[in-house]
């Protein structure tokens, strides 16, 4: 007998067949409103039919380019879910953070910080994510969200 194969992250399991699949979307990390990219670098939509359950989210953080350092940002991420591609709908997670910065480097990221979640999206929505930074300086967090594509 042939053992099923399983995928998922943690607790979350899924039993892969035909119609189930795991994908990994990223975001860009600068400020503004973007739709996740799938691995062909297009706005990714959930089939009809489907459902997309985030499984994980990475986060990279904010990202400073400061002027001789000693410069303080802070920023605030949404996650959210709309029929419309890059423009906020539903938010299903909240990321902020505040950092106080002393350097001269030209930009600096805070470490990624992984959560593990279980969040369902439904079909014929994109996953959007509305970035927010304090100044002009301050871009926003980059993430990788890894989930299940599969049937309702």
């Amino acid at each position: 007998m042939t053992q099923p194969v399983i995928i998922g992250i943690g607790g979350t399991k899924f039993v892969k067949d035909a119609t189930t699949k795991m994908l990994t979307l990223n975001s860009v990390d600068t400020n503004g409103v973007f739709s996740l990219h799938d691995d062909s670098n297009t706005d990714y939509s959930v089939p009809v039919g489907k459902k997309f359950v985030i499984l994980q989210i990475c986060s990279s953080g904010g990202a400073i380019k400061p002027a001789g350092g000693g410069q303080i940002y802070e920023t605030e991420s949404n996650i959210s879910y709309n029929p419309v591609t890059d423009v906020a709908g539903t938010v299903v997670y909240r990321n902020y953070s505040s950092s106080s910065f002393y350097t001269s480097l030209s930009t600096f990221y805070q470490p990624i910080a992984k959560a593990e979640t279980y969040i369902e999206i439904p079909a014929s929505n994109f996953i959007v994510i509305t970035n927010t930074g304090t100044s002009s300086t301050t871009r926003g967090h980059g993430y990788i969200i890894t989930g299940v594509e599969c049937d309702v």
